[in-house]
């Protein structure tokens, strides 16, 4: 020990640097953890414990001048709520117009079935002597069409 010191350390010494451990240095030189976390002016004031009868206690002057935020502010107080993403899978309308996107509709619908489409109406084959084709034919008038 007389290697390090040249005397043995008090107990206070001792006591107060293992009650020191862990603390910071603002803590142990500028806190007074002895008396406690209060400040000095609230361990000042004395507590006063009410009578038994003292009855309701008045409305203090905090609650009087309380007033509603929702009533002053000349803004909408309230959360809107959040409207969902737009998926990147969701088509756009405009661009499918502007590039004239049929989806759903197959090669032969769009295609072939155009021109069988004008072929029965101008009836370039003649008038259509099968089922479907009078069905077609039928539905066609409906339409306004021959």
């Amino acid at each position: 020990m007389k290697r390090y010191l040249d005397k043995e350390p008090s107990s206070e010494a001792i006591a107060s640097d293992h009650s020191n451990r862990g603390r910071t240095v603002y803590m142990v030189d500028y806190c007074d953890l002895e008396g406690g976390f209060e400040s000095t002016a609230s361990r000042a004031r004395r507590r006063v414990d009410l009578p038994p009868n003292w009855g309701e206690i008045p409305v203090t002057t905090q609650k009087a001048s309380y007033r509603s935020p929702t009533l002053l502010a000349t803004w909408d107080l309230r959360p809107h709520p959040c409207l969902p993403r737009i998926s990147p899978l969701t088509p756009n309308l405009k661009e499918r117009e502007i590039l004239k996107v049929t989806t759903g509709v197959s090669e032969y619908e769009g295609r072939i079935g155009a021109l069988a489409e004008l072929i029965l109406q101008d009836e370039l084959h003649g008038t259509p002597q099968d089922v479907q084709c009078l069905r077609f034919q039928e539905m066609m008038k409906l339409r306004g069409a021959k």
